[in-house]
């Protein structure tokens, strides 16, 4: 342990049922991390508790938040084991030589998968803590990914709204938003305040609630939470749902992007998959043609 590490645990002697519960939560991060997320600390307590093996409180979520956080300063958990939602330095890339550009640049080549569909797939979702789970699905399908961080800006309804009548490279293709958001007092009517201030701006845009529905709640077993009453939203809320709120972090990463990817495969036209193909194919000849021209290069040094 460094001497930094010693300061920050002062004296932190953890108790049999503490080593305990990292233990558990230990599991379920490495499960996680098998299955290629990143998960965040509550999601993690949502694993528990769906696993009878915390209590549903926010005391509960406090104490493995607290044990957790001496866990990975004491070595006992590695540091980057949970997503702490965006809180690092933002890198300025750099290359050792051209040759080093180019790999990256072949790296993230692509066409545009979906120019000659009619209909343009993109996933917002309410909370940026989900970003490691909704990211990757919309990297791998080409489409635009929003992290709403709470009811959404006007720029960013602008922006999708200058996407959708074509004054980007969008050709005028409407926008089918797959919009994702917790099932509470405020999260619940969220989708329909984007699509009241998105027809404002064009008719090109449609939302569809794909998550969190009251079916799903049953459907993926998510414990619930106190509706928060002191929510503007709450008396209406709770007329129509009663006392209890549910929060998409407690459905499984691996639930939510099948259900993404359920959505979007049904949308894809079969140019979607050509292409994509194609892009395979140019990224092959691509890598050769960096090969060809780092031997130029190094034959001139010489």
């Amino acid at each position: 342990m460094t001497r930094a590490a010693s300061a920050a645990l002062g004296d932190w002697n953890p108790k049999p049922a503490t080593l305990n519960m990292i233990g558990m939560a230990a599991e379920h991060i490495d499960r996680l991390h098998a299955e290629g997320y990143t998960p965040t600390l509550r999601q993690i307590y949502y694993q528990m508790v769906r696993s009878n093996q915390i209590a549903n409180s926010e005391r509960s979520y406090k104490n493995l938040g607290n044990a957790l956080n001496q866990a990975r300063w004491a070595g006992m958990i590695d540091i980057y084991a949970l997503d702490d939602l965006g809180r690092e330095a933002v890198r300025q890339i750099s290359w050792r030589d051209p040759t080093h550009a180019l790999e990256w640049v072949s790296k993230i080549y692509r066409t545009d998968w979906w120019r000659d569909s009619d209909t343009r797939p993109e996933i917002w979702c309410e909370k940026q803590a989900l970003s490691s789970v909704l990211d990757p699905v919309a990297r791998r399908n080409g489409v635009y990914y929003l992290a709403c961080k709470g009811f959404v800006s006007l720029p960013a309804i602008a922006q999708a709204a200058e996407r959708a009548e074509g004054h980007r490279s969008f050709g005028g293709a409407s926008l089918r938003v797959l919009y994702l958001g917790d099932h509470d007092p405020s999260g619940i009517v969220m989708n329909g305040d984007i699509e009241r201030r998105v027809e404002l701006l064009t008719d090109k845009i449609e939302i569809v609630r794909i998550a969190m529905t009251r079916d799903q709640v049953d459907e993926f077993d998510c414990p619930p939470q106190p509706a928060k009453l002191t929510d503007s939203r709450a008396r209406d809320y709770v007329g129509r749902h009663g006392y209890e709120s549910w929060e998409l972090d407690a459905i499984q990463p691996s639930d939510l992007d099948a259900l993404v990817q359920w959505w979007i495969d049904d949308m894809a036209p079969e140019s979607v998959q050509q292409r994509r193909d194609q892009d395979e194919e140019n990224f092959g000849m691509l890598e050769e043609r960096i090969r060809e021209m780092e031997d130029d290069w190094k034959t001139e040094l010489e």
